[in-house]
């Protein structure tokens, strides 16, 4: 009779190691599953984080001081790096991503156009300076052309940046 009561004893301990092994198990799993989770949302907030800093200097540039021109080609690199993120296509889906991207999209749209308006004045305040031609012939004085290339070359960055991300833009300058 102890044997017997022994027995089911060590029946009852044995299905309970059971029990807990697949709790254990479970917790695993879970476990795992939440840092594939964290770590897939960690690397999608990484992808389209967009600073507020970054989003202010986009949506009002002001492309003719020195200091906001820097703020504003660190600002569409970052915006570029966004836009052209390789987001998973199944969490293209979820609102949040969606309603990022177009946040950002029209970011892009407006910044393109300041962009665009801008050099498109430089170019013309540039073509119609008449201190470039020397009075009373067609040559094109050197060393102004080079004031005029020195002045142009702090927006090459933005030149680049406009012709991988509006095209169209681009071509109109």
């Amino acid at each position: 009779h102890v044997f017997l009561q022994y027995d089911d004893l060590l029946e009852h301990i044995r299905h309970s190691m059971e029990t807990m092994a697949g709790k254990t198990v479970s917790i695993e799993t879970i476990n795992a599953n939440n840092k594939k989770l964290y770590d897939t949302l960690e690397r999608l907030l990484k992808q389209l984080d967009l600073s507020y800093k970054h989003q202010q200097a986009l949506a009002d540039p002001e492309l003719s001081n020195p200091k906001r021109l820097k703020e504003s080609i660190s600002a569409a690199k970052s915006l570029r790096r966004v836009l052209t993120s390789d987001v998973d296509e199944s969490l293209r889906s979820l609102s949040a991503v969606q309603d990022q991207l177009k946040r950002c999209e029209k970011l892009r749209e407006r910044f393109a156009k300041n962009v665009c308006r801008h050099l498109g004045n430089l170019f013309v305040h540039h073509g119609n300076d008449t201190d470039l031609k020397e009075s009373g012939s067609n040559q094109l004085k050197l060393t102004r052309r080079k004031n005029v290339h020195r002045d142009l070359m702090k927006y090459a960055e933005l030149v680049h940046w406009l012709k991988e991300m509006d095209a169209k833009g681009f071509s109109s300058l």
